[in-house]
């Protein structure tokens, strides 16, 4: 379970410095850069998303890290829940729109659920609705040779994150800055 504390916090921490952007103290919002805030959608807006089950792998500066990670969207809650290999739960959190709930399994759990809802999110999220949830940004998709990428903008074009979909639901990849890799694998 130290996967969680070792890696994948580096990953869910990455890129908080200074905060220059400023943001609603009335919405859940999450600096993805010093410059960049992401507010967190209400789950109606991703209500028609299916539910996903992957296999999640990291790979940031102190290695690489494997578990199961599942989420789930509705129309009220937006859920995800992620647990070893084996099967042993590691953490649960529930968004309503309103309400951030977590839950861990262990103390070696140690996450920013915020900061993941968020990238969950744009992932998954409609470019349409993106738009708003962006402070100090802004979200660009494209369909080139490679595939369809969504990129995650500083308003002076300064990449923060890079998604990559493979073809009808194949792996999604996550790249953010240098060091961080994630790769979602369908189960």
């Amino acid at each position: 379970m130290s996967v969680l504390r070792h890696g994948f916090l580096l990953l869910l921490l990455a890129g908080v410095g200074c905060a220059h952007v400023s943001v609603p103290e009335d919405r859940e919002c999450e600096r993805l850069h010093a410059r960049l805030a992401y507010c967190l959608l209400d789950p109606s807006q991703l209500a028609e998303t299916p539910e996903r089950l992957d296999r999640v792998t990291v790979e940031g500066p102190d290695g690489r890290h494997d578990f199961i990670g599942q989420v789930g969207f509705g129309a009220e809650r937006m859920t995800l829940v992620g647990q070893t290999a084996s099967g042993m739960g590691l953490f649960r959190i529930d968004w309503d729109g309103e309400q951030l709930q977590q839950q861990f399994r262990s103390e070696e759990v140690d996450l920013d659920a915020r900061r993941l809802l968020a990238l969950i999110q744009l992932v998954f999220a409609s470019p349409e609705s993106l738009g708003p949830a962006v402070i100090g940004g802004r979200v660009r998709d494209s369909t080139g040779e490679a595939g369809r990428e969504r990129e995650l903008l500083l308003d002076n074009g300064r990449e923060v994150a890079r998604v990559r979909y493979g073809q009808a639901g194949d792996d999604i990849h996550i790249i953010l800055g240098d060091a961080v890799r994630i790769r979602l694998r369908p189960l």
